[in-house]
């Protein structure tokens, strides 16, 4: 049987926005499940780190990187590797 998310667990780097703002903000997620994108999210934060060895946000207070995941783009050095620069 499948259950519904009553909370959400998880490196808090790598959650996708729609987990942090459902399990910090109280925000209702539809039909109570988190969307495939937020798999999608998960895996290209990975991905970020894997490239550039560091999650795409990072801060010592766990509400203040929430608030990052949720309001801020991902921040994206082209100078920080350059070879990967040149293939996005």
């Amino acid at each position: 049987m499948t259950e519904l998310i009553r909370d959400v667990r998880g490196t808090p780097e790598f959650m996708p926005p729609e987990a942090v703002n459902s399990s910090v903000l109280g925000s209702s997620l539809k039909n109570g499940y988190l969307p495939s994108s937020a798999d999608i999210y998960a895996i290209g934060a990975t991905l970020f780190f894997i490239i550039f060895g560091h999650p795409p946000y990072h801060e010592e207070n766990q509400y203040a990187l929430y608030k990052q995941a949720i309001n801020d783009p991902i921040p994206f050095d082209k100078d920080e590797n350059i070879q990967i620069a040149k293939l996005i």
